[in-house]
């Protein structure tokens, strides 16, 4: 490394006798000549991230590294800096915060809030990048669960917010049925189903939704079974010179 002339060595560097060295991981090097150790991180960051999102836990709170360019012009974030990486759960998913340290303390607005896993219910949108992980600006809540069903995972993840995906898997509730994308009441005499010979399982309804339909009596009770044209891999049935198909 060069000597140095004027006595002050850039940022990310420091004076080790009359050379300007690259400031070693776990210090920051402002520009003053002197590497310093990266402070401890004190920040309440379940406390913050609380204002902003629902929180159930700071899931590691926090390491401590560090950043030295080598050389660079001293500005609003030292060029030379320690930053605290922070991962949080929430009810959206996974946030990884990466928070600098600006000669005061590491919230200083100067950190990055990367999404990288999304609950069931909603979805990552808009990318950043991909280091460790693939990095979303925000998680987003799905919009197209029908009445009486859950999500059962995440939507697939949007490139921006102006192309929303929405696209979480859902699945109906208990006593429940999906017919045509919507949650109706299955059949209530006993049997709600039924299995087929080759593992296949349908819906039973206590009312029919096609003519003709399926009808299975139990219990004192009628079930029906939506049948639909043609041949298919369930049970099949003739109907007035029609073959009709079990279904959902």
């Amino acid at each position: 490394m060069p000597a140095v002339a004027w006595g002050v060595c850039d940022g990310g560097m420091y004076l080790n006798g009359t050379t300007c060295e690259k400031c070693v991981d776990g210090y920051y090097c402002p520009g003053d000549d002197t590497q310093h150790p990266c402070p401890t991180d004190t920040t309440d960051w379940y406390g913050f991230v609380s204002t902003l999102y629902p929180v159930d836990r700071v899931t590691q709170q926090s390491w401590l590294m560090s950043w030295n360019p080598g050389s660079s012009t001293n500005g609003a974030i030292w060029p030379a800096h320690c930053f605290a990486g922070v991962f949080i759960s929430s009810p959206y998913g996974e946030l990884y915060i990466e928070s600098w340290y600006n000669g005061t303390d590491y919230w200083n607005g100067q950190s990055a809030f990367l999404w990288y896993r999304a609950n069931p219910g909603y979805y990552l949108a808009q990318y950043v990048g991909t280091t460790w992980h693939t990095w979303y600006r925000y998680a987003r809540p799905c919009t197209n669960l029908p009445e009486h069903a859950h999500y059962t995972g995440a939507g697939t993840p949007a490139q921006s917010d102006s192309s929303p995906t929405n696209d979480c898997p859902w699945e109906c509730d208990a006593g429940y049925g999906n017919h045509d994308g919507t949650c109706v009441p299955l059949c209530g005499a006993g049997i709600g189903k039924i299995k087929t010979g080759n593992g296949r399982t349908f819906n039973l309804y206590p009312v029919a939704y096609t003519t003709p339909s399926l009808r299975i009596g139990y219990g004192g009770k009628t079930c029906y079974g939506v049948l639909k044209s043609g041949a298919a891999a369930s049970i099949n049935v003739r109907y007035n010179d029609q073959t009709y198909h079990l279904s959902d």
